[in-house]
């Protein structure tokens, strides 16, 4: 294991330092030479396992890549960032977002700041897989959102509750996907056919092989 990117960090909640491993994954588990790595462990051919806090639950990936490396996570070779904000207004995927933040923006001088990856879109709101979610329950090991680098942690209401009241925020609104079209969606997948996401390096999306239903759920929160 490359031991100089990664570390092994502490519970971010509770700070406790007792993990107990849920799942592993050990080096090559998607082989390089077929599947493009970089949102799995940063193209560094790493083992990685998510473990569950024992104090207070909280999933997390462990080790975790450090800081100064995880801008292999979203190569430039693959990731386009060159998106303008006008474009997001008319895209289907933001502009739910952006009609549920104008509901409770107080003023047109509020400031909106988004601390994520990629393009930097998701307002004083949060976008959360639920790790308590029917897709995650269904699928476990192979759900689609345990990805080692690009996400290191799994929050469920309780945890991300929980974290929020340490640093003085409160949750005023969660929508949840909706129980009945998540039952739709698990049976219409049975007969679907598989995706076949391929990059423009010639490698396939390791992706591909994971598996979920609507499993993000979204958050308002202000500060107390």
């Amino acid at each position: 294991m490359k031991t100089n990117v990664i570390e092994y960090k502490k519970c971010i909640i509770c700070t406790s330092n007792e993990p107990k491993i849920v799942y592993s994954w050990k080096k090559n588990y998607y082989n390089p030479d077929k599947y493009e790595t970089c949102s799995w462990d940063a193209r560094y051919n790493l083992a990685f396992n998510i473990v569950r806090c024992k104090k207070c639950k909280h999933m997390y990936t462990y080790p975790s890549i450090k800081k100064e490396f995880l801008s292999n996570v979203y190569p430039q070779d693959l990731i386009n960032n060159n998106v303008k904000p006008s474009e997001l207004k008319s895209d289907k995927k933001f502009l739910p977002i952006i009609n549920i933040i104008s509901k409770y923006k107080d003023s047109k001088n509020d400031l909106i700041v988004d601390i994520g990856t990629r393009y930097g879109t998701l307002p004083y709101m949060l976008r959360q897989m639920d790790n308590d979610s029917l897709g995650r329950k269904l699928y476990r090991k192979k759900w689609y959102y345990y990805q080692s680098a690009a996400h290191m942690h799994y929050f469920d209401r309780r945890s991300l509750e929980n974290l929020l009241k340490k640093y003085g925020y409160k949750i005023i609104l969660i929508q949840k996907p909706s129980f009945f079209r998540n039952i739709q969606l698990f049976f219409r997948q049975i007969f679907m056919k598989k995706r076949t996401v391929k990059f423009n390096n010639g490698k396939f999306h390791y992706l591909n092989e994971r598996k979920k239903l609507r499993d993000i759920y979204t958050y308002i929160v202000v500060k107390e």
